[in-house]
């Protein structure tokens, strides 16, 4: 088999989530476009979630950041960034981290291909996909021979939820006002892994923040509203 060079600019190259974890898939008909979502486990890049930087780290670490790896009909790939798994902590107060080696099991009901990929089009309404099950937990991103750290078998069960958003609603409060504006504007002139850097206010993908960004959020805010 063949393949473009790994060194292409434009080969698209996976940085998130590259080890075993809980993952689901999900295909538009009308977009003709298939989802897949990856749930935690150990990635070579991560998003800081204090800072919202992207780190890389050689060591995998163990990670709780949610993507969606996304192939449209032409071929082409894009990764974006979800969120985080549940904030949970140990004893001590260390944040937890989920997904290496859990299995998501889908719901009945809910209206899937023969292969078991969920049809994304088929869904009305915020909808339970199903629950991210087993693996390993850990007490910390790197666990090996550092003292106090811990990996050892998940018994917690997450639901997995999707829930319809209005576009430009950056901040799911339902609605795309100024509380959206502030996201874009906080971001404006950011790029992609740099301090300060929102991926929500990322609108189109492209790894910058922008005055196409905040327009597009912009021309979705009710005509008379003021913002300050």
């Amino acid at each position: 088999p063949s393949m473009a060079s790994a060194a292409a600019a434009t080969t698209f190259k996976q940085g998130f989530n590259g080890y075993e974890t809980a993952s689901l898939g999900l295909y538009g008909a009308a977009s003709r476009q298939m989802h897949t979502l990856l749930l935690g486990g150990m990635s070579l890049q991560y998003l800081d979630e204090q800072t919202g930087q992207l780190v890389t780290d050689n060591r995998l670490p163990f990670v709780n950041d949610i993507t969606a790896v996304s192939r449209d009909e032409s071929g082409a790939y894009s990764q974006r960034h979800l969120g985080y798994f549940p904030f949970m902590t140990d004893n001590t107060g260390a944040r937890l981290h989920f997904g290496t080696n859990a299995k998501f099991f889908v719901s009945a009901g809910v209206p899937t291909y023969a292969n078991h990929v969920i049809k994304l089009d088929g869904l009305a309404g915020g909808t339970r996909l199903g629950y991210v099950f087993g693996g390993l937990v850990s007490n910390a991103p790197n666990t090996r021979g550092i003292a106090g750290t811990m990996s050892a078998a998940s018994n917690q069960m997450f639901e997995v939820l999707i829930h319809p958003r209005v576009q430009g609603d950056l901040d799911w409060d339902g609605t795309v006002g100024c509380s959206d504006l502030r996201i874009v504007r906080a971001s404006i002139g950011k790029s992609a892994g740099k301090p300060g850097f929102d991926p929500r206010a990322d609108t189109n993908a492209d790894g910058m923040v922008d005055l196409r960004d905040l327009t597009s959020i912009a021309r979705r805010v009710k005509a008379d509203t003021v913002c300050p």
